[in-house]
């Protein structure tokens, strides 16, 4: 998280950042999108008072947190998935079933070509939380392409900006 104390002045003592920085820490490890944690955040503190007697560090904290329930949820935020690179190698007769199942799996086909011995190798991106046990696919007619006939190539390049 990036903490910017723009507090000209004295309006707040700077013995309170490390309570208002707590407080937005705590927040960001449940987030405000199905309790996941916010990866990254920027956070400046411009103005607010307190008081020489009654101002505890506790007050500046729950202050924080109370911010956070306020500001993120208008900031547009986003729950990240990762994307695999993939590459199968199948026997011509396999493509349709092959990327149909990439599909099936919301796969984003990025391209397809020729091999040696009629093969067709097919280049897809696909969510990892999609492509476990895709080897062991429990269709039995599919099974054969990729484990006896074809090979599967999974690499990780990225995560992409997944909205619900």
């Amino acid at each position: 998280m990036q903490f910017e104390w723009g507090i000209t002045g004295g309006a707040i003592d700077k013995n309170y950042m490390k309570p208002i920085n707590d407080g937005f820490t705590q927040m960001m490890a449940n987030g405000v999108l199905a309790g996941y944690n916010i990866e990254s955040m920027k956070v400046r503190v411009f103005d607010g008072s307190m008081h020489n007697v009654d101002s505890k560090p506790i007050a500046f904290e729950l202050c924080a947190k109370d911010g956070f329930r306020v500001a993120a949820p208008r900031c547009g935020p986003q729950i990240m998935e990762p994307i695999m690179k993939l590459e199968v190698i199948t026997p011509e007769e396999y493509v349709g079933p092959v990327i149909g199942d990439l599909n099936r799996r919301r796969g984003m086909q990025k391209g397809q070509e020729g091999r040696p011995g009629s093969a067709v190798a097919i280049q897809a991106d696909v969510p990892l939380a999609e492509m476990f046990g895709y080897v062991t696919a429990a269709d039995p007619d599919f099974r054969p392409c990729i484990l006896h006939d074809g090979i599967c190539a999974l690499c990780r390049v990225r995560k992409l900006l997944q909205r619900l």
